[in-house]
């Protein structure tokens, strides 16, 4: 799992620094900002990321299936990368007020 933070710290700080996109189509980058731009619900950016770092760290997960009902190998816990490793990364960039981060 220590690969897993350093390539999530990595991404991060590429996408900061560059005002990088891994989203390329526009339309769903579009509808990915304004969804994690509402101040009022930050909870779509860790639902996010940690389906993300699921991805990343085994790319045999589908992250379509329920976020905390593990059932079968292409499961996965959405509740431990938000623990583990997202609450790690939102904290120590305070994505949370990130301008462009997507």
């Amino acid at each position: 799992m220590k690969n897993l933070e350093n390539i999530l710290d990595r991404y991060v700080k590429e996408a900061m620094q560059k005002k990088k996109s891994y989203v390329r189509n526009s339309n769903l980058r579009t509808v990915i900002e304004n969804i994690c731009r509402n101040i009022r619900n930050k909870a779509p950016i860790r639902f996010i990321l940690s389906c993300c770092a699921a991805k990343i760290d085994n790319n045999e997960f589908d992250i379509r299936k329920p976020y905390t009902k593990i059932e079968g190998e292409d499961s996965y816990s959405g509740r431990r990368y938000d623990d583990t490793h997202i609450m790690n990364i939102i904290d120590k960039y305070n994505i949370g007020t990130v301008k462009k981060i997507v």
